[in-house]
């Protein structure tokens, strides 16, 4: 923030100060973000993320949270294949497995200056808040950006597709929900149950 001195001050624009942020004597820093997730499987809301995210960072590295208390449907491994398989042609982005610390830890342990959180309801407006703040005061120099994914994207969730399996005509109905490696794994993962 810039302070009222007696001398006379330019006015600077949002992509003059946006610079000025990320300039560092004279050297740009870096933009590392971390987008998190179980990803458990990745859907296409999730490419859409990536694909975003990717073009307004440096560097994004999508990490596949490891949570002992949940129950997966995919292991870590396959959710990490699935991931770079549908990833493979972002040249900025690697995937990476974290656990047991929370994530503006793993992000500063990386040395991410950004994490990544999608916002598709009020709920998770909520709860993301929350955690932005709480990030803030663990680590004050790592920010929360915040992306609102479009209208066809604000319903589709892990869970949600996973619920869809089942019922007759489930394959067609989740294949619009999910990237082509993705569906092909679920198709192969449920078909005959």
């Amino acid at each position: 923030m810039l302070r009222r001195t007696n001398i006379a001050l330019p006015t600077l624009t949002t992509q003059d100060t946006f610079a000025m942020a990320h300039i560092n004597k004279g050297k740009r820093q870096l933009k590392r973000a971390v987008y998190a997730g179980s990803f458990d499987p990745v859907t296409n809301g999730h490419l859409w993320m990536i694909r975003e995210a990717v073009e307004l960072f440096d560097e994004l590295i999508v990490a596949v949270g490891v949570n002992p208390e949940k129950q997966c449907t995919f292991s870590v491994e396959e959710r990490v294949a699935l991931l770079r398989a549908v990833t493979s042609s972002f040249s900025k982005l690697r995937v990476e497995v974290f656990g047991n610390q929370f994530l503006v830890n793993y992000a500063q342990s990386i040395g991410a200056n950004y994490i990544i959180r999608g916002i598709r309801t009020a709920s998770d407006y909520e709860y993301e808040r929350t955690m932005r703040y709480i990030n803030s005061d663990l680590h004050p120099d790592i920010t929360t950006v915040f992306l609102l994914p479009p209208r066809e994207y604000a319903e589709v969730s892990s869970t949600m597709v996973k619920g869809l399996v089942g019922p007759h005509g489930w394959e067609s109905v989740i294949r619009q929900y999910l990237p082509e490696p993705v569906y092909h794994q679920m198709i192969t993962m449920y078909s005959g149950k």
